[in-house]
């Protein structure tokens, strides 16, 4: 019975264990996306979106269905924009399994466009993260201004 409730102990400090390094890695990943919003390119953007299925809700409203159509949308909202920078606050990580995890946070947007006008807008943001072939993509965003 000692061995068993070891066993038992050791396996769930594992899970534990591959939570929290899982944890780190969406907190990594997810900053890391989020700074590439700043150089304002596209491609580089959708690079960390699953090409397979992506749902993207923006302002309470479906954006898009697809890293295609994303792209097509960014493109023109970005080909107007000189800086953009996210900040993050409060993030809260669900680890699903090895293969999925959900990053939750609050975010504050700043932007100028090119013809000088700055925006700021603050929110709550959702990214769901799925890993296939060793690879972690986001595959739903949720975005809520307030």
């Amino acid at each position: 019975m000692k061995y068993i409730l070891l066993i038992v102990i050791l396996i769930m400090s594992s899970c534990s264990s591959n939570n929290n390094s899982i944890e780190k890695e969406v907190i990594n990943l997810t900053n890391e996306y989020l700074k590439t919003w700043e150089t304002l390119d596209v491609e580089k953007i959708a690079a960390f979106h699953s090409d397979e299925n992506l749902i993207y809700y923006w302002h309470g409203e479906l954006a898009s269905k697809s890293n295609d159509h994303f792209r097509q949308l960014f493109t023109d909202i970005l080909s107007s924009t000189r800086e953009w920078s996210i900040k993050t606050s409060k993030p809260v990580v669900q680890v699903i399994n090895e293969h999925a995890a959900i990053i939750s946070f609050i975010g504050e947007a700043e932007s100028t466009e090119k013809n000088g006008t700055k925006s700021k807008e603050t929110g709550a943001s959702t990214y769901v993260w799925m890993k296939n072939n060793g690879k972690w993509k986001i595959v739903h965003i949720h975005e809520s201004a307030k």
